[in-house]
């Protein structure tokens, strides 16, 4: 192989091949977070209410649709708000990125609702980047708790449960 050719050859990293394999193929998003409304909302008869305020602020949430859209070629955006989620399945067929809000729920226990959902991600081959994102500053609960919420039931606590019987 010559000179000229070798050094044509990127070099094989994990950096270079997280990226061709897991960012590159991204062409959607969907962006499930209970203060963003929906595009039926925003579109509907009601509109975008400056005056709710449980909706992130519209400069911030315009700010991120259009990071994404900045992308080369960019990004197709979807927005869930995470209320209806008998529904979500339908969504989440048609998104390569999935930018999911920790905080569904509008009072403790959080993340219940997000580990649902990543729960029917994973019987899923349609999807293939999550981001879990959260305003805790502490990231070992969020993580902790994903992390429980897609493990298996122990089998000790099933043969544990079975010898009580």
């Amino acid at each position: 192989m010559s000179e000229a050719a070798a050094a044509t050859v990127p070099e094989a990293n994990l950096s270079t091949l997280v990226q061709e394999t897991f960012i590159d193929p991204i062409r959607s998003v969907l962006i499930i977070d209970d203060r963003y409304p929906t595009w039926e909302k925003i579109f509907g008869e009601s509109g975008y209410d400056p005056t709710n305020n449980k909706w992130a602020d519209r400069e911030k949430m315009l700010q991120v649709v259009s990071q994404f859209r900045a992308k080369s070629p960019a990004l197709t955006v979807d927005i869930h708000d995470g209320t209806d989620n008998a529904q979500i399945s339908s969504y989440l067929h048609q998104s390569d990125l999935l930018v999911l809000d920790y905080h569904l729920e509008s009072s403790a226990p959080y993340g219940v609702l997000a580990a649902d959902i990543l729960r029917r991600l994973m019987n899923s081959t349609h999807f293939n980047l999550v981001v879990v994102h959260t305003e805790i500053d502490d990231l070992i609960e969020p993580f902790n708790n994903i992390l429980l919420s897609l493990l298996p039931p122990s089998r000790t606590n099933q043969i544990r449960s079975r010898a009580a019987k």
